[in-house]
């Protein structure tokens, strides 16, 4: 919109980040927007360096972090130093199973696990909010037997930094445990000041901040977010570990980021530890190119809703009978949504898919035109969607 806005306006528009997306960096390429590196941190400080340590190699049980990452902590810590354990995951484990039978405890309303929150005891669904107490039987096979929780959240990688190094002063760092701008305020400046070791915290530290005592940062998984399902899966990723990095070695001390990863040989973190970001986009651009994907092809998503599932589905194929045709627009569908249900609504989607050069908006509306409204069923369309759940 402010590049749309400059463009009315005839005026200059800048644009600045750390790393551009796809969308921008083809636009560098492709000369329509000119290019200004910055090489060098203020001061001219250091970048970190980054260790990618191979999970799959001496596998660790029962806790989530490496013998490996364990002795580098030792160390900053030894120089009286801050330590940033990164894990862009709230709770405690976001998987409860049963011992017994398997069973795994979900949302009545979402299909998505439900979190476990041992700060309040509770278990929660981070897409609708609701929060139960843990059952004293498996609902599927009725034993008393324990849940077994799977994953680390960043509660359970707090309980482990204070087994490991009890003496540390540590705090944790989440939008659950800071509701109002001066909390999260005093906790920043508790930082700032000295006051804490280790710091256990999800994105809301991974960019903007300044903490030039904080020397180290270990990313606990960062493979979190490399899912196959989401077209900017791996740009995201990409983006927030570049972010955290950053937070590392900001003043006159060298700072050092440890990614551990049971995908090392990924080319996002060779980008990663060579301080790169050319071989990610390159990378990226060129696939997206082979694909015909945005920003060489256009899409719009079609999502379908309504709490009952057989009158969505009935919708989708009256939908999908009535599609128009088009020898360049493909449309693929309808298929259960990633989120297939969400706040108590069952969830279909169309991906309408063609190339850059035609416009998919008047396919789309002689489309919707052809099909029957329903007051049962809802249809939200994302012209160039950014989410793909």
């Amino acid at each position: 919109m402010a590049i749309s806005r400059a463009s009315f306006e005839k005026i200059p528009i800048h644009l600045v980040t750390s790393i551009p997306s796809i969308e921008t960096y083809n636009n560098i390429q492709s000369k329509k927007f000119r290019h200004f590196k910055i090489f060098k941190r203020y001061n001219n400080y250091p970048l970190p360096k980054t260790k990618i340590i191979n999970l799959n190699i001496g596998k660790i049980k029962n806790r989530f972090i490496s013998d490996e990452t364990i002795e580098i902590v030792k160390n900053f810590l030894n120089k009286n130093e801050q330590v940033l354990f990164f894990l862009n995951r709230r709770g405690y484990a976001p998987l409860l199973v049963c011992k017994n039978c398997g069973y795994k405890l979900s949302c009545t309303s979402c299909s998505a696990w439900l979190v476990e929150h041992k700060s309040i005891n509770k278990l929660q669904c981070h897409h609708c909010g609701f929060k139960t107490n843990a059952p004293e039987k498996c609902p599927s096979c009725l034993s008393d037997g324990k849940f077994i929780s799977f994953g680390p959240g960043i509660e359970r990688v707090l309980e482990e930094v204070q087994h490991r190094w009890p003496e540390a002063r540590t705090g944790v760092i989440a939008s659950d445990y800071y509701q109002t701008q001066s909390g999260l305020a005093d906790f920043i400046r508790s930082i700032e000041n000295k006051k804490l070791d280790i710091i256990i915290g999800t994105q809301l530290l991974a960019k903007g901040h300044h903490f030039p005592n904080l020397t180290l940062v270990g990313i606990v998984d960062a493979d979190l977010g490399l899912s196959s399902w989401d077209l900017r899966g791996s740009e995201k990723v990409y983006q927030m570990m570049y972010q955290v990095s950053g937070r590392a070695g900001r003043g006159k001390k060298a700072g050092k980021v440890i990614l551990q990863s049971h995908e090392s040989s990924n080319y996002i973190f060779k980008a990663l530890s060579k301080n790169e970001s050319s071989l990610f986009l390159d990378k990226e651009i060129e696939d997206r190119k082979n694909l015909e994907m945005p920003p060489f092809g256009r899409l719009i998503s079609l999502i379908l809703s309504g709490k009952n599932e057989d009158v969505v589905i009935s919708y989708a194929n009256m939908m999908n009978k009535n599609k128009p045709i088009a020898n360049n627009i493909e449309i693929l569908g309808p298929a259960p949504a990633v989120m297939s249900k969400l706040r108590g609504h069952y969830r279909y989607r169309f991906l309408v898919k063609g190339p850059r050069n035609v416009l998919l908006q008047p396919f789309v509306q002689r489309w919707i035109e052809l099909s029957e409204v329903s007051s049962l069923v809802k249809v939200q369309i994302d012209v160039d969607p950014y989410s793909f759940y």
